[in-house]
């Protein structure tokens, strides 16, 4: 991945898995900017999208289970 990078979207197979996800990410300067997707029939069914932190002042998030 690119140092530039400033949006990724993070992919877990259960709630927890992205949960833990979402805090390493904030470590390296990540927040989530989105609730949390379910796609059913997926292999990696949560998704979340995150953003580096000084982008998304302000924005809050949710992790509910959204269908």
């Amino acid at each position: 991945m690119s140092n530039t990078q400033k949006r990724k979207i993070l992919y877990g197979r259960t709630l927890r898995e992205l949960q833990k996800q979402i805090k390493f990410q904030e470590k390296a300067a990540y927040v989530p900017i989105s609730a949390v997707k379910f796609y059913e029939h997926e292999k990696y069914p949560y998704q979340i999208l995150v953003e580096k932190k000084w982008l998304a002042k302000g924005r809050k998030y949710e992790l509910n289970k959204t269908i």
